[in-house]
């Protein structure tokens, strides 16, 4: 019982582990194999986390609760490293409003009339996180 508490703990620190570097220090977008590490690290750790709360010794609508709980802050998280990763790389986000949101600056070019992304801001809870500057080629 105790050895399967530490491998299922094991398995959700590795999953979080890598997602947090893949979402939050490396910053260019890998493509499909990014995707797929991303979707079987989530899936191993909300798996091992209903595993490791089935294996507690709450009780039983305590233990439903906590699942809960915790899937919705798994999920949360997913959601804030895909929005941070797409801030980082200057798209626009694709889930503001649960808690963070990415503010997208734009200026114009007044000799051409061309309008250019100059900055993008992440904010959490209405804090600043990171500000990122475009490149000017």
């Amino acid at each position: 019982m105790k050895r399967k508490r530490l491998i299922y703990g094991f398995i959700l620190l590795l999953s979080a582990a890598i997602i947090a570097v893949d979402k939050f220090v490396l910053t260019g977008p890998y493509g499909w194999g990014e995707l797929l590490v991303f979707a079987l690290c989530l899936a191993a750790m909300l798996y091992s986390m209903i595993r490791l709360c089935q294996l507690s010794r709450l009780s039983r609508p305590l233990r439903i609760l906590l699942e809960i709980v915790l899937i919705l802050i798994i999920l949360w998280l997913s959601l804030l490293s895909i929005d941070y990763k797409r801030h980082r790389n200057l798209f626009p986000p694709l889930f503001n409003g649960i808690g963070f949101e990415a503010v997208q600056d734009y200026d114009m070019d007044i000799r051409t009339g061309r309008v250019y992304q100059s900055s993008s801001t992440f904010y959490i809870f209405g804090i600043e996180v990171n500000k990122t500057y475009a490149a000017e080629k």
